[in-house]
């Protein structure tokens, strides 16, 4: 699914059922995250307007892909894009 297609998805929820609440879960600093993809996932919050987020900073877990994949992203960094998504 695109982003497209799931905001087309929430305005279709939001239009079935008016007052339901939608939360979502953001990880920040994810392997390979580059700052448009970060920026990306800014628009999408403005855009959605989630009414809760529960959002991390991305930590490696063993035996996952993620794991095996290059950590481009620096602790300062992920930090301060925690702060500013939140």
């Amino acid at each position: 699914m695109d982003i497209g297609e799931y905001r087309r998805l929430i305005d279709r929820i939001r239009s079935a059922i008016p007052s339901v609440s939608i939360s979502t879960d953001v990880i920040v600093g994810f392997p390979g995250e580059t700052e448009d993809d970060y920026q990306q996932t800014l628009d999408l919050m403005e855009k959605v307007k989630f009414d809760f987020i529960y959002s991390f900073i991305y930590s490696p877990r063993q035996y996952t892909g993620a794991s095996r994949r290059e950590d481009t992203c620096s602790y300062k960094t992920k930090q301060a894009r925690l702060e500013r998504l939140q």
